[in-house]
C-alpha cells in the first residue's frame, strides 16, 4: 500500500479592506511578513462578495471610512444572520479619526475586537494581530434594554437582536426598567410609550441625564408630530410606530448609534482642532515673540522656509526681502561650500553652537552666535538654527581689554616713582560719583546746571542740563561735533582760576572755568541752563514772552513744578510718550492768571541709532472751556 507524504495545513487568511492603495499595500505586507494569507479588497463590497463561506478568514482588517459600504456598515454586517460564517472572525479597525477612550467606545459599537491608530506602528500592529489570532481579545457585545409591556412582542425583539449579536435583556413596567438601567449598562435603549405604570418619556429623560451616551428609541402605536418633537427635544435619537419589521427596527437601532459616535467624532475633531490651533497660537507667540533670529533652512537648498520677525529686524530686511535671501546672502565668514559642509555635519550629528559673522542689507558685519539643530518636520529633515547678535558683547570685550591695558599703565604712573602723570585722565583723579552725589544736591538747591567734561569731550559729571545736552545735542553727529568744538575749543585759553561766558554754536550758553592738576589742563567745569532750543509764536505768546526770551533757558527754572519735571524724566527714560487733558498750572511770574488748565502732551524724538535726543512739547489752553463747565455743573446742582 503506497503512502503519501502528509500535505501540509492550509495558511491562516487575513482579508484587509482599504480604499487607500497605499495602506492596503503597506498593511498586506506586514502580514505576509507574519505569514499569513491575505486578500486584498479595495471595497467593502469585494471583500463581502469574494470571501469564502466555507472557509472563513481568520482575521479581517477594515478601514472605517470608505466609499460605498463604509466600515460601519461593513462590521455589522459581518455580526448579522446573513454572514452568519464571520460572526466570530475577529475584526481589527485602523482608522486615522480616532485614538484613546473614543477609539474603545467606537470599537464596542462596532462589534469589533480591537482599533489601531492609522498610520499604524509596524511592531504595535503585529502584536495587536498576534493577539486576535490566539483569540485573546474577544469582542464586547453590545446591551440592549427593551422596555415593552407586552411579553410576547418583548420576547420577540428580544431574539432579533440576540441573533444579531446583542445581549438583550427586557423590562415589562418602568420600575423594572429603572432598576435594570441602575445595574447594568447599555448602549440601547428601546422605550415603549404606554406602560402601565408610567409614560415611557418619563423614562427617556431619566436615561438621557443618567447615561447621555446610550442611544433612546421611543415607540408607540399613537405617535404625533408634537409627541416627535417632544421627544427629539428631551434627547431621544429616534422613534417608530408600531407594528413595525423588526429588520428595520435594527436599521434604525445601527444608524441611530452610528449618528451618535458621528456626533462625538464631530465634537472630537472641533475639540482637537481647537487644540491644534491653540498650541499652533502658542508655538507662533514664542516663535514671533523671540528676542533672538529663529530661522528654519533647507539643509539641501539652504533656502529659507521659515522665519521670525527678529531674524529679518536684525538684519535690516523687510519679510519679502528676507524671504527671497538664502545663507550665502548673509553669511559674511564662511564660504558657500564651508557654509553647507557646517549645515551637513548638523545635520549628521544633530546640534552644534558656533560663533559666525553675518552681513546686513546695509553692508555692516555683525558678530552672530548660531545654536543649530536637526528637527524633523512631517517626516522632512530641516535645518532650525537660533540667531543671537552678540556684536555689542565683543566690543564690550575689546573695550574691557583696552580698559585693561590702559589701567594697567595708569596704575603704574601713579604707583611707580618713574610714573608719567600725563598718561592720567581726569576720571583716573576724580571721584566721579561723589562729584555727580554733590552736583545733585547743588542743583536742587540752587537749579543751576553743571557740567565736569575732560579735554576728549567725555562728560563726567552732569546735572540739570542732560535732558538737552547730553541726549540731544551730544547724540545727534552734528551738533555732536559742535558740543565737541565748545569743550575744546572755544572753552581753551582760560586762564586757572578765571572763567569764560560764550554762546556755542548749538546756541547754548555756557560758563567755563578750567580744572588743572600739577599746571597741567585735564578738563572744563562748565555751568548753564541748556533745556529750550526753540519755541514757536503761540507758546510764546501763550506764556506772554517774546520767541526769542526761551531758548538757552531751563524750563523748570522758568516754570518749577515738580510733579511736571518728573513726567518730562519719564518720558525720557522710558521712551513712552505723555498726554494730559485739562492739567491745571499756575504761572509762578504772572499770579494774576489764577489757576490755568491745559491739554499737552510731550513726544520723545529720537537719534538714528534710537536713542532720545529731544522732547516736543505741545500745549492748548483750555482754561475757558474748563471753567464753563464747572460754571455749567454749578448751574445743574443749584437747579436741578
Amino acid at each position: 500500500m503506497m503512502k503519501f507524504p502528509a500535505s501540509d495545513p492550509p495558511m491562516a487568511q487575513a482579508v484587509v479592506v482599504n480604499d487607500d492603495l497605499t495602506q492596503l499595500n503597506v498593511l498586506t505586507g506586514l502580514l505576509r511578513r507574519e505569514g499569513l494569507e491575505v486578500r486584498m479588497f479595495q471595497s467593502a463590497e469585494a471583500a463581502l462578495a469574494g470571501m469564502d463561506r466555507h472557509r472563513p478568514p481568520a482575521l479581517i482588517v477594515t478601514d472605517l471610512y470608505m466609499p460605498g459600504i463604509d466600515g460601519w456598515r461593513f462590521c455589522r454586517l459581518l455580526r448579522s444572520p446573513e454572514y452568519q460564517f464571520c460572526n466570530h472572525v475577529p475584526i481589527l479597525v485602523v482608522s486615522a479619526t480616532f485614538s484613546g477612550e473614543e477609539a474603545s467606545r467606537i470599537t464596542e459599537e462596532l462589534g469589533a475586537n480591537a482599533f489601531l491608530s492609522s498610520p499604524v506602528e509596524g511592531t504595535q500592529f503585529l502584536d495587536q494581530v498576534r493577539v486576535l489570532l490566539a483569540g485573546q481579545s474577544p469582542r464586547s457585545v453590545r446591551r440592549v434594554l427593551i422596555v415593552e409591556d407586552s411579553r410576547a412582542l418583548a420576547n420577540a425583539l428580544q431574539e432579533v437582536f440576540a441573533a444579531h449579536g446583542y445581549l438583550a435583556d427586557t423590562a415589562l413596567t418602568a420600575r423594572a426598567a429603572m432598576e435594570a438601567f441602575s445595574k447594568d449598562v447599555y448602549d440601547i435603549a428601546l422605550l415603549d410609550y404606554h406602560l402601565p405604570d408610567a409614560k415611557g418619556d418619563r423614562l427617556l429623560v431619566d436615561f438621557c441625564l443618567g447615561r447621555p451616551d446610550c442611544v433612546c428609541i421611543m415607540m408607540t402605536t399613537d405617535p404625533s408630530p408634537e409627541l416627535a418633537l417632544s421627544w427629539m427635544r428631551q434627547g431621544a435619537a429616534a422613534y417608530l410606530r408600531k407594528p413595525f419589521d423588526p429588520e428595520y427596527l435594527l436599521e434604525v437601532s445601527a444608524r441611530a448609534s452610528r449618528e451618535r459616535s458621528l456626533l462625538r467624532v464631530e465634537e472630537l475633531l472641533e475639540s482637537r482642532t481647537r487644540e491644534l490651533r491653540e498650541a499652533e497660537c502658542r508655538y507662533r507667540v514664542l516663535f514671533e515673540q523671540s528676542p533672538y533670529g529663529v530661522v528654519i533652512l533647507d539643509p539641501e537648498t539652504t533656502q529659507l522656509l521659515e522665519f521670525n520677525e527678529q531674524a529679518c529686524r536684525q538684519l535690516g530686511y523687510s519679510r519679502q526681502e528676507f524671504a527671497r535671501l538664502r545663507l550665502v546672502d548673509i553669511e559674511a565668514a564662511e564660504t558657500a561650500e564651508e557654509s553647507l559642509a557646517c549645515i551637513r555635519r548638523v545635520m549628521r550629528d544633530g546640534y552644534d553652537d558656533f560663533d559666525t559673522l553675518q552681513r546686513t542689507k546695509q553692508g555692516q558685519i555683525r558678530h552672530v552666535h548660531v545654536a543649530a539643530q536637526m528637527l524633523d518636520v512631517g517626516g522632512h529633515p530641516v535645518y532650525h538654527c537660533i540667531w543671537r547678535d552678540v556684536t555689542e558683547r565683543k566690543r564690550v570685550a575689546e573695550r574691557l581689554r583696552a580698559s585693561e591695558t590702559r589701567v594697567r599703565a595708569k596704575l603704574d604712573a601713579i604707583l611707580l616713582p618713574e610714573g608719567d602723570i600725563g598718561l592720567l585722565d581726569l576720571s583716573d583723579i576724580l571721584d566721579v560719583p561723589a562729584i555727580q552725589e554733590l552736583m545733585n544736591d547743588f542743583y536742587k538747591l540752587t537749579n543751576i546746571g553743571v557740567g565736569i567734561i575732560d579735554l576728549r569731550g567725555e562728560v563726567l559729571v552732569a546735572t540739570g542740563w542732560q535732558d538737552i545736552c547730553l541726549q540731544f545735542h551730544r547724540v545727534h553727529p552734528e551738533t555732536f561735533r559742535n558740543c565737541i568744538e565748545s569743550d575744546t575749543e572755544l572753552s581753551a585759553g582760560v586762564e586757572a582760576g578765571t572763567f569764560r561766558i560764550y554762546r556755542c554754536k548749538n546756541n547754548m550758553w555756557d560758563i567755563v572755568t578750567p580744572i588743572t592738576v600739577g599746571n597741567r589742563h585735564v578738563g572744563n567745569l562748565f555751568l548753564g541752563q541748556f533745556l529750550f532750543i526753540w519755541v514757536n509764536h503761540a507758546y510764546a505768546e501763550t506764556c506772554r514772552h517774546d520767541p526769542a526770551f526761551s531758548p538757552g533757558k531751563n524750563h523748570f527754572a522758568l516754570y518749577p513744578h515738580q510733579e511736571n519735571q518728573a513726567i518730562f524724566q519719564r518720558v525720557v527714560d522710558t521712551g513712552e510718550p505723555f498726554f494730559v487733558v485739562a492739567k491745571p498750572f499756575e504761572f509762578p511770574d504772572q499770579p494774576e492768571r489764577g489757576v490755568t488748565y491745559w491739554d499737552w502732551s510731550l513726544i520723545p524724538t529720537r537719534d538714528p541709532g534710537g536713542k532720545i535726543a529731544g522732547l516736543v512739547f505741545t500745549l492748548a489752553e483750555v482754561t475757558s472751556r474748563v471753567r464753563a463747565e464747572e460754571a455749567l455743573r454749578d448751574s445743574e446742582e443749584r437747579y436741578p
